[in-house]
């Protein structure tokens, strides 16, 4: 990560909102591994003073808490748990050590961040129950705020999310997730001398998250630098799936939990499809794991519009975060070469600038999940808003659907607005070069086979990677579809 902070305003106004709070606060920061939440946290804790403590996977709970009363005496000068032989060592008394030193200065406003809280509060550890009987001393004060952040979204799962978890209600304000950048923000930060149809397809391969971002070369030809990232042999993205899998899952079922994720392919499946291509023969089995894959974020659940709640049996599921999905598409298949490769022409032979950066079997897809996210981010202020307004969509609610018949796909994106009543289709097409913007693509449009709700209109819409002539403009005109563009995306 860069040394040099930057971006993630709207996080630094969120967390700065909640240390102004005059009560006492707990806050919860979220969001996938990679993302950036230590690096906002870190330089949020220096910004305004608070007592930082990160876990670490390989540390026993031992020496965590030998570390923790180290650092706790570097930052507040109290030696009172530095000085306990490390046997007679607890989370409570180091609780109580920090207790009384804000007791001590009611005036003062204390910070806590607890980081990588899955590693803290490893299994048998007892930090859990110790961090809730601390809050509840805590909270009395008035004058202490506590940040847990994490990765694993297990932990948050099984240690918030029930009435019966350790952790429920201790929240004082709503999680703070941690978002991929945006396509703007990306330009801005990482690319500005790259394309719109370049920026795309890096955030269809790494998901805008920071980490995948900074291990791409920033200059040079652009094939060349998304070799040297992704497809030469001291790639860190080989093993980088495995890693996110051992945040969430045994060693066992993680193994159930890839065969079920390389079992989606491009187009999802439903659930008996995932039992069939997996090989797992467990109907109950494939259930439960879709139901945690789901608990943490690795998949989606895709319902046909119409389909009432709670029905799975029509349900396709598909991989949602785009590195996991240019992962099994693109990387893994090519893994036996990449692990032999020094050179850096092998992507060359799956992309090329003069196909458009198109890459077969995964930019259609990619595209359309790429999209989908954009149209998510619209309660965000991260730079969402032309799509939308020319959707108009900037200043309603309103539901992003999908649509199929026998199992296959009718419509790319439906866009429901209740407001106006409206169902707008939205065709995506990520075009290569050599096939170019053809006229069919508006009959294709013009021929979704959709019947939306009674009293509703419907409108189509054409979402090209290429810019369309001003013959296809007038054309489309005539047939009543809106033509957008990537810098509609930005």
């Amino acid at each position: 990560m860069r040394q040099v902070f930057f971006g993630r305003n709207d996080e630094l106004e969120r967390l700065e909102s909640f240390l102004s709070k005059k009560e006492a606060g707990f806050l919860m920061v979220r969001g996938r591994r990679r993302i950036g939440k230590s690096w906002l946290l870190t330089e949020f804790g220096k910004k305004v003073g608070a007592f930082y403590f990160l876990g670490e996977q390989d540390r026993s709970s031992r020496d965590l808490m030998r570390k923790m009363a180290q650092d706790w005496q570097s930052f507040s000068g109290d030696d009172s748990v530095a000085i306990i032989r490390v046997s007679d060592l607890s989370w409570k008394r180091l609780f109580v050590a920090m207790a009384n030193y804000c007791r001590q200065r009611p005036e003062k406003s204390h910070l806590f961040i607890f980081d990588e809280i899955q590693w803290i509060a490893k299994r048998k550890s007892g930090f859990v129950g110790q961090l809730k009987e601390a809050w509840v001393e805590l909270e009395k004060l008035g004058n202490v705020k506590i940040i847990i952040c994490g990765s694993s979204q297990r932990f948050f799962t099984q240690k918030t999310a029930s009435e019966t978890s350790v952790l429920h209600r201790m929240r004082t304000v709503a999680d703070l997730w941690v978002r991929p950048f945006s396509l703007g923000e990306i330009r801005q930060h990482y690319f500005p001398k790259w394309s719109e149809e370049q920026i795309c397809l890096v955030f269809m391969m790494t998901g805008g998250v920071p980490y995948y971002l900074e291990r791409i070369p920033r200059s040079g030809n652009f094939i060349r630098c998304l070799n040297e990232a992704f497809f030469v042999r001291d790639s860190i993205f080989l093993d980088e799936f495995r890693e996110v899998l051992n945040l969430e899952f045994t060693k066992e079922s993680s193994t159930t939990a890839e065969k079920l994720m390389a079992s989606l392919g491009q187009e999802g499946s439903t659930l008996e499809g995932m039992r069939e291509k997996s090989g797992i023969q467990s109907e109950s089995t494939v259930r439960s794991m879709v139901e945690q894959l789901l608990e943490f974020g690795l998949v989606a659940e895709k319902r046909c519009a119409g389909t009432q709640k709670g029905n799975r049996r029509g349900s396709r599921f598909y991989l949602k975060d785009p590195f996991l999905n240019f992962y099994f598409q693109i990387l893994r298949p090519l893994a036996p070469k990449v692990r032999k490769n020094t050179k850096t022409n092998l992507f060359a032979g799956v992309l090329s600038s003069k196909q458009g950066y198109y890459i077969e079997n995964f930019s259609g897809k990619a595209f359309e999940l790429l999209t989908e996210w954009v149209l998510e981010q619209k309660l965000s202020s991260s730079g969402q808003e032309p799509i939308l307004e020319k959707l108009a969509l900037a200043d309603e609610e309103f539901a992003v659907g999908h649509y199929w018949e026998n199992g296959k796909t009718q419509v790319d994106l439906l866009i429901e607005q209740g407001e106006d009543r409206e169902t707008r289709i939205l065709e995506l097409k990520w075009i290569s070069k050599k096939a170019g913007v053809k006229s069919g693509y508006l009959d294709e449009v013009k021929g979704k086979k959709y019947s939306p709700p009674k009293g509703w209109s419907v409108s189509h819409h054409l979402l090209l990677s290429q810019a369309a002539t001003e013959p296809f403009q007038k054309m489309a005109a005539e047939e009543e579809v809106q033509i957008l563009g990537l810098k509609d995306l930005f």
